[in-house]
């Protein structure tokens, strides 16, 4: 794994499966996988991988977060799961 994986060459590398992806943000490099997650898909019930990536503001160093489920192939931001 390098740092310059967008997140769906992080979760192909770490579990060989495709994902779909809808936000700019997971088409930029950076991303690394965190553990899996106690959140689970909304649509399969599985528990989300959680994936993150670093970014700087105000000149300290961030993390955004990717829930990915492996299953339904699908990427997605904690805050999708809100209004869930």
């Amino acid at each position: 794994m390098t740092e310059d994986n967008t997140l769906a060459q992080c979760v192909l590398q770490n579990f060989g499966v495709s994902v779909s992806i809808q936000l700019s943000r997971f088409r930029s490099p950076g991303w690394f996988f965190a553990n899996r997650t106690p959140c689970c898909c909304t649509q399969c019930g599985k528990p989300y991988e959680g994936f993150r990536k670093p970014y700087v503001s105000a000149g300290k160093t961030y993390h955004y977060w990717a829930l990915v489920c492996i299953t339904c192939h699908t990427a997605i931001q904690p805050r999708a799961m809100v209004n869930k």
